[in-house]
C-alpha cells in the first residue's frame, strides 16, 4: 500500500466509542477486564453426569485422551425475542449466534450513547459468525423444517444473512457486509469498517464478531500434535504450551471518526491509528499454516499507515494461540518489524487474552482489542496467565517483548501518548494487524446543573423497573459519573419505548432515591411505569380569571420560541389598545397600577389569548401539535387561531374588540356554584337577573348576573350549605348584561378575515365538535360571547378517546382540574398543565421543564432539552428472555414426524377452539395429517398451521398475521400449506385484504363452500 497521502493525525483516525459482548465469565467488557486484570482463567469444569446427559458417551468419557473443560457462556438457548420483533416460531430457528448478536449489537450501540433513530448519519455493519452447527438441530426435525419451509431455515442460519439482519432489525442504512476470514474475521471486519468510515460510505459503524457451538457444555479428545490443548488450557509463549482451546464468545465495537466522536461528546474508549491486512500466499508449510513474512508484512503496513514508530508501542496484543509452532513464528514476525529500528531490550509488554477465555474463534480479535482499547482507557497493563517459563523458541530477552504477567500501572511516555497494537490471524492465511492509541483528556466540564431529567423507558413494566434499579446502583457505584452526563445520555442515546418513567432530580441521592422507589413500587400512583400508546395530544385554553402579575416572566426572558411569539403579538396589539402586555409580564406582584390594568377585562383578555398562544406556539416548535382543542370563552378563540380560522393579526383584534365591548357593559358579578346543572336551574326560578354562565362539569357550574341578585344567591346558597366561590371580575359575562353590546360588536368584527379550520376544536356553545361552516359567521363568535360555556359537554366529546393527552395551554391549572373530575376513576387521569397558577412560587422555566418530561413520561414525543453533557457508557436495555430451542434429535426421532412441542415463552390472547378441535390442530401443526380436510374444519386446518408457523400454544383471532411477526416468506408458507391440506389457493392479495385468522379462515371456508 502507498502510505505517503495517508493524514496519521487524529483527523484521520477512527475512536472506538462503544463496545458490548459476552465472553467465558463475563457478560460485559467492564466484567471481562476486572476477569483480565485479576488473572482469571473462565475455565468451566465438565462432569460426568452434565456430560453423559448432553449425549456424550460412556465410552467416550472412558478414554483419557478426553478433556472435561471448556470456555463456555451461559444462556445460549435465552433470547428476547419480542425486542426484535420476531415470532417464537422465527426465533426457534434463528441460529443461537445471529440471536445473541442482535442483543449484542443493541446494547452495543447503548454503550456508545446512540440509538439508531436519533442519529443523523448512516451506521454501517461489519461482522462475521462461526459455522452454525445449530443448523443440524434444526434439520433433525423434519415437520418443522417442512412447516417453516427450507428457505426461512437457510435465512436464520447461513452465515451470509448476519450483517444484513441486523441492519435489518435496528434500521441501520449504512453498507452491511457479512466477512469470513476464519480466525481474523473480526480484525479485519475493523479494518473494512474504519476504511468505510474514512471513505465517508457511512459515519458509524458496527463491528464485530460471534463464535458459539450449539454442542454446548461438551469437552473434546485431544489428539497428540494436534491444534487442540491437552488439558484445557490455553499457555501463550509458554514452554508448556501444547496447543489451544476454543471457547464461545461475542465481542462488538462502535466506531466513528475521531473528530465526529469528540464533536458529539462520546466517551472514546481508544483510537484506531492505523489499520491493515493481507494474505500469506503460499509463503508456508500448508494451508492452515502461519507464514513469518505474511504477519511482517501485516505489522509493518500497519504502522505505516499508523505514522508512528515501532518503538512507541507499549503493549501488543498478540494472536497468542499458545500452539508450539504459532507463537514462535508471531514473535519472529514481530521482532522483524520492531528490531529493523532502533529499540530498547523488553520494553514493550505482550500478552494474549486467550490464556483467560479460549480461543474465541471469529470473535478472537475483537475481543484482543477490546482487552486492548480498555488497557489503554484505564491506563495499565493487564498480566498473561498460565506462563511461567517462555517457549525456548523465544529469545524474549534480545527482543524488545516480554509476557507482563503482573497488572501494572502504565506510565505516560514523555514524548508520545500511550500505545497498543493487536493483532489476528487466520487460518487460510487472511492477517489483521492494528495500532492504536489512547484517547486525549477530556477537557474540564462546566459544573452540574441545578436539576436533571433521567429518562428511563422499556417495552414492559417488568424490564422498566429492572432499568430503573440498574441505573440506581450505577449512580451509588459510579460517584464520579456526572448527572449532566448520565441526562445527556439517556435523552439522546436510548429509544422511546411505551413504559416510560422520568426522575426529575436536584442531586444524585435524590435520583437514585426516586428510582430505587418507583422500582419497587406497585406502579400505580404519579409514577406508574405501564406501557402507554402514542397519545392523541388534546390543547386545553383556560378563560379569564387565571392571569396574574409576573406570568410567564423567566420564559419571556430565557426562551427564544416563547418571547417571540409574544414580541409579535404586541405589535399586532399596538393597533388596538394602548396596553402592553410585557408591561404586565414583568411586573411584581405588589405592583397595584400594573395589577389594576390586568383586571380590566379589555387588557385581561389580549393579556391571556397572548400568553396562550404563545405557550401553543413554543410546544408546536418543540413538535408537540394537537389532535384537538378546547378552550374556555376566550380560550376558545386561541384555539380557533391555532386551527387557522383566524390569522394573529385578525385574532387580535378580535380580541381587543372582544374586551373593551364586555368592558363597557353594566357591572355584575359571576359565581362558581357546586351543583349540578338541573338542579341550578330549577333553584335560579326564585332569583331572577341570573343565568347560567357556564357548565364545567357534574357538579360545577357558573352563575352570571346583576351583582345584588348574585349577592342575594349567594346568601341563599350558604344557607342550605351549597359551596359557592366568587370569582374575581367585575363584568358579568355570558348573561344579559352583554346583550346592548352584540350588535356593534358583530358589525366591529365583520371584516375580519376568517378560513374554514385545519384543526378539530370543540364548540362552547354546543359542547360538540365545532361546525367549519359556522365558525367562519360573524354571528358565531357573538353567540359564543353571549351563551353559556358547555365546557363540562366538551370534555365528555373529548374523552371518548381513551387515548387522549390533555394539556393546559394557560396559566394555572384550573382546567385540569375540571377535566380529571370527569375522567373515569379506573382510568390514570392523563392531563398536564405547563404553568404555576398565581399562588404556586416557582421558576417558571422549571415548571415547563417538569410538564414537558411528564408529557414525555405520558407517551408524547417530547424531544430533550439542549443537552451540553457527554455520553458515556449506562447499563444497557434489560432484555426479557425467554428459552427457544430446538434439540439434536436422534436418528430414530428424526425420521418420524412428531409433535412441535409447546412453546417456553408466553402465548397469545385468547384461544378459540375447544378441546377436541385442538388436537386436529396440533396434528396439522406436526406435518400432518395428509387427509386434514377430511379430519378438520377450515377452521382447524388454519389453526393448525398459524401455530406451525407461530408456534404459539393459542390464537388471537383478531391479531393481523404481520403485527405477529409473519414475514413474506411466512405469508407465502401459509398460502402454499393451505393449498397442500384444503386445496385452496388463496393469493397474496387476499391474505393481504385479511391479514387477520379470523379474515384468513372466513375467506377459506367461503372458497371451500364454492
Amino acid at each position: 500500500m502507498n502510505t505517503e497521502d495517508l493524514k496519521t493525525s487524529h483527523d484521520a483516525a477512527i475512536a472506538i466509542v462503544g463496545m458490548s459482548g459476552r465472553f467465558p465469565g463475563a457478560d460485559t467488557p467492564d466484567a471481562l477486564w476486572k476477569n483480565v486484570k485479576d488473572g482469571v482463567e473462565s475455565s468451566t469444569a465438565f462432569s460426568d453426569a452434565d456430560l453423559l446427559r448432553k449425549g456424550v458417551s460412556e465410552s467416550r468419557l472412558k478414554r483419557k485422551e478426553y478433556v472435561r473443560s471448556g470456555f463456555v457462556i451461559d444462556g445460549i438457548d435465552q433470547f428476547d425475542a419480542s425486542f426484535f420483533h420476531l415470532t417464537p416460531r422465527d426465533a426457534e430457528i434463528l441460529d443461537p449466534q445471529q440471536r445473541i448478536f442482535l442483543e449484542s449489537s443493541w446494547h452495543a450501540l447503548e454503550n456508545a450513547g446512540y440509538v439508531p433513530e436519533k442519529f443523523p448519519g448512516r451506521i454501517g455493519v461489519y461482522a462475521g459468525t462461526f459455522t452454525s452447527k445449530y443448523l443440524f438441530n434444526i434439520l433433525s426435525h423434519p415437520s418443522i423444517v417442512d412447516t417453516v419451509g427450507e428457505m426461512a431455515v437457510r435465512h436464520g442460519n447461513d452465515k451470509d444473512y448476519l450483517a444484513t439482519r441486523v441492519s435489518y432489525k435496528l434500521n441501520l442504512r449504512g453498507p452491511s457486509i457479512s466477512v469470513q476470514t476464519s480466525c481474523s474475521t473480526s480484525l479485519v471486519a475493523v479494518h473494512m469498517a474504519a476504511q468505510s468510515l474514512l471513505s465517508g460510505e457511512c459515519d458509524m459503524a458496527l463491528v464485530g464478531g460471534v463464535s458459539i457451538d450449539s454442542a454446548h457444555g461438551h469437552g473434546y479428545l485431544h489428539q497428540p500434535g494436534g491444534l487442540m490443548s491437552p488439558d484445557g488450557k490455553c499457555r501463550p509463549f509458554d514452554a508448556e504450551a501444547q496447543g489451544t482451546a476454543f471457547g464461545d464468545g461475542i465481542g462488538i465495537v462502535v466506531l466513528r471518526r475521531y473528530a465526529d466522536a469528540v464533536a458529539d461528546g462520546a466517551t472514546i474508549y481508544a483510537v484506531i491509528r492505523g489499520t491493515a491486512i493481507n494474505n500469506d500466499g503460499s509463503d508456508k508449510i500448508g494451508f492452515i499454516a502461519p507464514s513469518v513474512s505474511g504477519q511482517a508484512g501485516v505489522i509493518e503496513e500497519a504502522l505505516a499507515v499508523a505514522g508512528v514508530p515501532a518503538r512507541t508501542i507499549g503493549l501488543i496484543e498478540a494472536h497468542g494461540t499458545g500452539t508450539p509452532l504459532g507463537d514462535p513464528i508471531e514473535i519472529e514476525a514481530l521482532r522483524q518489524v520492531y528490531q529493523a529500528e532502533e529499540f530498547v531490550a523488553q520494553s514493550c509488554a505482550i500478552g494474549s487474552i486467550k490464556a483467560n477465555v479460549g480461543h474465541l474463534g471469529v470473535a478472537s480479535g475483537v475481543t484482543g482489542l477490546i482487552k486492548a482499547s480498555l488497557a489503554l482507557h484505564h491506563k495499565q497493563l493487564p498480566p498473561t496467565i498460565n506462563h511461567t517459563r517462555a517457549n525456548p523458541h523465544i529469545d524474549f530477552a534480545n527482543s524488545p517483548f516480554f509476557v507482563n504477567t503482573q497488572l501494572r500501572e502504565w506510565p505516560a511516555p514523555v514524548a508520545h501518548p500511550r500505545r497498543a497494537a493487536v493483532s489476528n490471524f487466520g487460518m487460510g492465511g487472511t492477517n489483521a494487524h492494528l495500532v492504536l492509541e489512547e484517547a486525549r483528556e477530556v477537557a474540564e466540564r462546566a459544573a452540574e446543573p441545578a436539576s436533571v431529567s433521567l429518562r428511563v423507558s422499556a417495552k414492559s413494566p417488568r424490564a422498566l423497573k429492572a432499568s430503573l434499579q440498574r441505573l440506581a446502583t450505577f449512580l451509588r457505584e459510579n460517584p464520579f459519573a456526572a448527572l449532566r452526563d448520565v441526562e445527556t445520555t439517556l435523552a439522546l442515546g436510548r429509544r422511546d419505548w411505551e413504559c416510560r418513567y422520568v426522575c426529575l432530580a436536584e442531586d444524585r441521592q435524590s435520583a437514585i432515591r426516586q428510582l430505587e422507589a418507583t422500582a419497587s413500587s406497585d406502579g400505580t400512583g404519579s409514577s406508574h411505569v405501564d406501557a402507554i400508546k402514542t397519545p392523541e395530544l388534546v390543547f386545553v385554553f383556560p378563560g379569564q380569571g387565571s392571569q396574574y402579575l409576573g406570568a410567564c416572566r423567566d420564559l419571556y426572558r430565557n426562551n427564544n420560541a416563547f418571547r417571540t411569539v409574544i414580541n409579535q403579538c404586541r405589535q399586532a396589539l399596538a393597533q388596538h389598545s394602548n396596553f402592553d402586555i410585557a408591561s404586565a409580564i414583568e411586573a411584581g406582584p405588589d405592583d397595584s397600577a400594573a395589577g389594576a390594568a390586568l383586571q380590566r377585562t379589555e387588557n385581561t383578555q389580549p393579556f391571556l389569548f397572548s400568553v396562550e398562544y404563545a405557550l401553543a406556539k413554543m410546544l408546536e416548535e418543540a413538535g408537540l401539535t394537537p389532535a384537538a382543542m378546547i378552550g374556555h370563552s376566550v380560550g376558545e378563540i386561541v384555539a380557533a387561531t391555532l386551527a387557522g380560522v383566524f390569522d394573529l393579526p385578525g385574532a387580535l383584534r378580535l380580541i381587543a374588540i372582544r374586551g373593551r365591548a364586555m368592558q363597557s357593559t353594566k357591572p355584575g358579578k359571576m359565581l362558581a356554584v357546586m351543583l349540578a346543572e338541573k338542579a341550578l336551574r330549577e333553584l335560579l326560578v326564585e332569583y331572577p337577573g341570573i343565568e347560567i354562565a357556564a357548565v364545567n362539569g357534574p357538579d360545577a357550574c357558573v352563575v352570571s348576573g346583576d351583582a345584588g341578585a348574585v349577592e342575594n344567591l349567594r346568601a341563599g346558597l350558604a344557607n342550605v350549605r351549597v359551596q359557592v366561590r366568587p370569582l374575581m371580575v367585575d363584568q358579568a359575562f355570558h348573561s344579559s348584561l352583554l346583550d346592548p353590546v352584540l350588535d356593534r360588536f358583530e358589525q366591529e368584527i365583520m371584516d375580519i378575515p376568517r378560513n374554514a379550520p385545519r384543526l378539530p376544536f370543540i364548540s362552547n356553545i354546543s359542547g360538540t365538535w365545532a361546525d367549519p361552516e359556522l365558525v367562519v359567521q360573524p354571528r358565531y363568535w357573538v353567540e359564543q360571547m353571549r351563551r353559556p360555556v358547555r365546557f363540562a359537554d366538551g370534555v365528555q366529546t373529548l374523552v371518548a378517546n381513551t387515548n387522549s393527552l390533555f394539556v393546559e395551554v394557560g396559566l394555572g391549572s384550573a382546567l385540569s382540574g375540571l377535566i380529571k373530575a370527569q375522567l373515569d376513576v379506573k382510568r390514570h387521569a392523563r392531563v398536564i398543565s405547563l404553568v404555576r397558577p398565581a399562588s404556586q412560587n416557582a421558576p417558571d422555566d422549571k415548571v415547563l421543564r417538569t410538564a414537558l418530561e411528564n408529557l414525555w413520561a405520558n407517551g408524547a414525543d417530547v424531544g430533550a432539552r439542549e443537552q451540553k453533557g457527554r455520553r458515556i457508557p449506562l447499563p444497557g436495555y434489560e432484555f426479557e428472555r425467554n428459552s427457544f430451542w430446538l434439540p439434536l434429535a436422534d436418528s430414530t426421532e428424526a425420521s418420524v414426524a412428531k409433535p412441535i412441542p409447546e412453546p417456553s415463552h408466553p402465548a397469545s390472547a385468547q384461544e378459540t377452539l375447544a378441546p377436541a378441535s385442538r388436537e386436529v390442530a396440533a396434528e396439522i401443526a406436526s406435518g400432518g395429517p395428509a387427509d386434514a380436510l377430511a379430519k378438520g374444519s377450515p377452521n382447524e386446518i388454519l389453526a393448525g398451521i398459524w401455530k406451525g408457523l407461530f408456534n404459539v400454544a393459542v390464537i388471537d383471532v383478531d391479531e393481523d398475521f404481520f403485527s405477529l411477526g409473519g414475514t413474506s416468506l411466512a405469508a407465502m408458507q401459509l398460502v402454499a400449506r393451505i393449498k397442500d391440506l384444503a386445496g385452496v389457493e388463496l393469493s397474496m392479495e387476499e391474505l393481504l385484504d385479511e391479514p387477520t385468522f379470523n379474515g384468513i379462515a372466513a375467506r377459506l371456508s367461503d372458497r371451500l363452500a364454492t
